[in-house]
């Protein structure tokens, strides 16, 4: 009964995506003496995120999101905290060394910023469209984006962006909040680019 209500599709596209991974892995490394154990660290990966899976795929996500409010806190406080004291790595400061193992917190917050964002969102469905909803849940926003843009990871952001506007859409928001939104930041663009974006 377990394995025939999982999603055959999304685990098959995982395991897909995962073997390609491995592939690329490979071939980069190839020359390497440390391959083997790129690899080996891979699988192990991948073999750690198939019980997570399999676990949290038994867990009513309507349950997970009664506690939006302390996955937020947590999550925005995890952040912040990375962005100060992460490890500096390629102009960003996203990873944390935990001593055992490196995380970058920004990855895992994903998954909570859909679940807590999509449990906002259906919780206001009725005033969707009000303007103090939509700041309300703006901030909600800016709880998670805010501390991955001081890590100067700006890639991670758009795809927080991504969800954002997609989540929205898909919810009913209002056309003229999508173009309001998109002008503001035409007209923002000058400020982002000689004071906020990184040079690359």
């Amino acid at each position: 009964d377990y394995f025939s209500s999982l999603d055959k599709r999304i685990l098959v596209v995982a395991l897909l995506l995962s073997g390609i991974g491995l592939l690329a892995i490979n071939t980069a490394t190839a020359a390497s003496a440390a391959n083997k154990s790129y690899l080996i660290t891979q699988v192990g990966g991948i073999a750690v995120g198939l019980v997570i899976v399999f676990i949290l795929s038994k867990i009513d996500y309507a349950f997970l999101g009664s506690f939006s409010v302390p996955i937020v806190v947590i999550c925005s406080a995890v952040l912040f905290l990375t962005s100060f004291l992460g490890d500096y790595a390629g102009g960003n400061t996203n990873w944390l060394d935990l001593g055992f193992v490196r995380l970058q917190p920004s990855e895992f917050a994903k998954i909570a910023f859909v679940l807590t964002f999509s449990t906002h969102v259906s919780r206001v469905s009725d005033s969707l469209n009000r303007i103090r909803t939509l700041l309300l849940l703006g901030l909600h926003f800016l709880a998670y984006f805010v501390p991955i843009v001081l890590q100067g990871d700006f890639g991670t952001a758009l795809v927080y962006i991504g969800i954002l506007i997609v989540v929205l859409y898909l919810a009913g928001v209002q056309y003229r909040y999508f173009i309001f939104a998109g002008v503001l930041i035409v007209a923002a663009f000058p400020v982002l680019w000689n004071f906020i974006l990184k040079d690359y």
